[in-house]
């Protein structure tokens, strides 16, 4: 027979991730002609296993057999393949400051991708680690995400800061606005004295406020002109409280004789002074809420409860941290029921809630609440957080009026999401062991609001389901909050970007 033929196999060569060439055939010869040229084609080249996403290198093989049914002695080549590219986290969250004061941040899911697919590709999520705050669930937050990569290449970090802003609200008494002296806080670390604190709250709402309402005809209008008056005059008060008298035209302190839609005090030595405790107190509140609207207090937004827990500053100023014993104030459960069960967005159980439902009741549009509780609730705010304090807890209503732990030790509510990472579809399961008027929300991280998915009554031992079929333009981390009466829950659902 002729001389056995040959192949020739091809360099050695290196390519990438996913790189690796077809399967092909390589010619053979055995270099004579005529009669005894005996040439042809290999079968298909065969690979050893093919390196995943970490890189390595296979065995490209060529066999074949001659046309006298012998063996051409098989080649091979070796491919290097390099390893694929390394992975990056996809769409990091930068720095942010909710607007939700007192809610820690919960970790959530961050993606990374080196944009490959197949056995090439890296990618995937991982949950981020939080640290930082402080023991009132507010302050700097570090969240930081780390990735390590399989094929040994490092670690991938993304870290970002949460500056969650503490329930802390200044308020003053009837007494501190109705003195000339006495130094209140600016909220940058300066003081001003009770007129120009007055001035200000006025002239930063546009120089006038009207307290009632003009739809009933049941109002009392303030100008900035009227600070002194406010302050020399109309405050502290005291007196039955009560809705304005109807008048059209409303009333103003210029007008005497409009002094009893307030009423005020019409002659005598306390002339002007206001004869009303609902009025008196919530013209406090609103000289608080407004003296100064960034002051960095979060006193609009502070969540109401049964029994509120504060402690002072150490200093004026949002620099201040707690110090001192903590103090228990107790507000109306009747108030609290009220805006609890009331449309979520018009009364909020929320300081600024309690003052839109003070001014209501004064003008009539509310009367299904009792008017002395307002005014008692608006009061307690009023000293709650009187020069400078923080939210630093809360504690169940007892139906006995006490305060204190309850001797059943299970969670009165419970709440479970699924699944959690969701994509389109999240499912909430109740369980409550309390019966009251219940609102579950929804809300961005950013504390816009997404949706109300619950707004009812809850009996005790019930277990409600709630589906949500999330919108495409919805699909983000966001966070649940569930408020049954006194209650509150709140938890996080994350979508994985």
């Amino acid at each position: 027979p002729a001389a056995l033929p040959a192949m020739t196999a091809p360099a050695a060569i290196t390519v990438a991730c996913g790189g690796v060439p077809a399967a092909s055939t390589l010619s053979f010869s055995n270099g004579l002609t005529g009669g005894c040229l005996i040439s042809g084609t290999s079968n298909p080249s065969t690979f050893s296993t093919t390196p995943g996403r970490c890189g390595g290198t296979v065995t490209q093989t060529w066999t074949a057999t001659d046309a006298c049914g012998r063996t051409v002695a098989s080649v091979s080549r070796v491919i290097t393949v390099s390893p694929a590219a390394a992975a990056v986290f996809v769409n990091v969250p930068g720095n942010t400051t909710p607007t939700l004061c007192g809610v820690a941040p919960l970790p959530s899911s961050l993606s990374y991708s080196n944009g490959l697919t197949g056995n090439c590709a890296i990618s995937g999520t991982v949950m981020s680690v939080i640290t930082g705050g402080n023991t009132i669930n507010c302050g700097i937050y570090t969240e930081t995400w780390t990735f390590t990569d399989p094929c040994g290449r490092g670690v991938i970090t993304h870290v970002r800061t949460i500056t969650v802003p503490c329930c802390q609200g200044c308020t003053y008494t009837q007494g501190a606005y109705g003195s000339a002296g006495g130094n209140h806080c600016n909220g940058d670390g300066t003081t001003s004295v009770s007129l120009v604190q007055i001035q200000r709250a006025l002239q930063n709402v546009g120089g006038s406020f009207t307290f009632g309402s003009t739809a009933t005809n049941r109002y009392w209008k303030i100008y900035t002109a009227d600070a002194a008056n406010i302050m020399g005059e109309m405050l502290p008060g005291g007196g039955n409280s009560q809705i304005f008298a109807q008048r059209a035209g409303g009333g103003t302190y210029a007008q005497t004789n409009t002094w009893n839609v307030a009423p005020l005090q019409v002659g005598g030595q306390n002339s002007g002074k206001i004869k009303n405790t609902l009025f008196a107190q919530t013209l406090t509140l609103f000289l608080s809420l407004n003296f100064n609207t960034s002051n960095g207090f979060n006193l609009a937004g502070i969540p109401l409860s049964d029994n509120m827990i504060t402690r002072a500053s150490t200093s004026c100023g949002p620099n201040g941290v707690p110090t001192g014993t903590p103090e228990t104030f107790v507000i109306p459960h009747s108030v609290i029921l009220f805006l609890n069960s009331s449309n979520v967005d018009a009364y909020p159980t929320t300081i600024a809630g309690l003052f839109k439902l003070a001014n209501d009741v004064l003008g009539g549009v509310v009367t299904n609440v009792n008017i002395g509780d307002v005014a008692t609730a608006v009061d307690v705010i009023n000293n709650a957080f009187d020069e400078c304090r923080f939210l630093v807890g809360t504690t169940p209503y007892i139906a006995s009026g006490k305060i204190g732990p309850s001797v059943d030790q299970s969670p009165a509510v419970e709440v479970t999401a699924h699944p959690n990472p969701f994509t389109d579809r999240i499912v909430f399961t109740i369980k409550s062991n309390i019966s009251g008027s219940a609102a579950f929300d929804l809300y961005g991280l950013l504390g816009e609001k997404v949706t109300t998915l619950y707004q009812g009554f809850i009996e005790k031992g019930a277990v409600k389901t709630l589906v949500y079929e999330v919108p495409s333009g919805s699909r983000k981390t966001m966070v649940y909050r569930l408020r049954i009466d006194q209650e509150l829950v709140t938890g996080k659902v994350i979508y994985p970007n």
